[in-house]
C-alpha cells in the first residue's frame, strides 16, 4: 500500500469522499505520517544494520557522537574492520558492572549509551591511529522520512500498515472543527490502534526470540 493509498482508503473508513472533505490531504498525510512513526515508537521500532543512520565514523580526540533523534534503541556495535562486537553499556549497568569510560586515548573497545542523552561514547577516546576504524550499529528507529504528497512507500512492513488507517483516524477525530470532533470515536480508534501496535510488538518479539538451548545431564 502506498500512501496514496492509504489516503483514498481512510477517505473510504471516514466515508469522507465527497468535496468538500472534512480532512484535506495534507491533514490525512499529516495522520499518516505520525501514526506511522507510532507504530515504531510504540512496537519497538524499525530494525536497521543497513542505513546510513549505522554508520559512525570515530574521530580522533572525539568521545562522544550525537545520535540521530530518530534512533530508539542501539541494540549492537561492532567495528567494520573484524565484525568483533564492542560491549555495549548504558546508564542503568555501567556502575553495577564497575566501569566507567576512561579518558585515554587509543582503539575504542567500549562503547556507552544513555549517559547524556541523544549521545555515544566511545571508550578509549579515539586516537589517530583508530580514527578510520568505522564502526556500524545495529539499531531500532523511527522511519527515516516523513510521510507527504510525494512519498511513494511506507516503511513499516505491509503486515502492519492496515493499523495506519486506525491511528490517522484517532487523530482525525480529534480536529478542533464542529463537523470533525468526535472524542468517542477518537478514543475508540485510539484504543484499538494501541491494541495493534502491542500485537505488532509481540509478533516482532517472538521472531526475534532465540530458544534457549537445553543439555541433558544424564540421571
Amino acid at each position: 500500500m502506498t500512501p496514496a493509498d492509504a489516503l483514498a482508503e481512510f477517505r473510504t473508513f471516514v466515508r469522507d469522499e465527497v468535496e468538500p472533505y472534512l480532512w484535506s490531504d495534507g491533514e490525512i498525510y499529516k495522520f499518516l505520517d505520525r501514526a506511522q512513526k507510532d507504530i515504531a515508537r510504540y512496537s519497538g521500532g524499525i530494525g536497521d544494520s543497513r542505513s546510513n543512520l549505522t554508520y559512525l565514523q570515530p574521530v580522533a580526540g572525539v568521545a562522544d557522537y550525537p545520535l540521530s533523534p530518530r534512533i530508539l534503541k542501539i541494540r549492537d556495535v561492532y567495528r567494520a574492520s573484524d565484525g568483533k562486537k564492542l560491549p555495549l553499556y548504558n546508564e542503568e549497568n555501567i556502575s553495577a558492572d564497575g566501569f566507567y569510560p576512561s579518558t585515554q586515548t587509543g582503539r575504542p573497545s567500549v562503547a556507552v549509551v544513555g549517559m547524556d542523552g541523544g549521545y555515544l561514547t566511545l571508550s578509549p577516546t579515539p586516537d589517530e591511529t583508530s580514527c578510520g576504524d568505522m564502526l556500524r550499529l545495529v539499531l531500532y528507529r523511527l522511519p527515516l522520512k516523513d510521510i507527504g504528497a510525494n512519498s511513494t512507500a511506507f516503511e513499516i512492513p505491509e503486515h502492519q500498515q492496515p493499523a495506519l488507517i486506525i491511528g490517522a483516524a484517532a487523530q482525525a477525530y480529534r480536529k478542533q472543527d464542529a463537523e470533525t470532533f468526535d472524542r468517542e470515536r477518537a478514543v475508540q480508534f485510539e484504543q484499538e490502534f494501541r491494541a495493534l501496535c502491542d500485537q505488532i510488538k509481540r509478533e516482532r518479539e517472538r521472531r526475534e526470540h532465540r530458544p534457549r538451548i537445553m543439555s541433558y545431564g544424564g540421571l
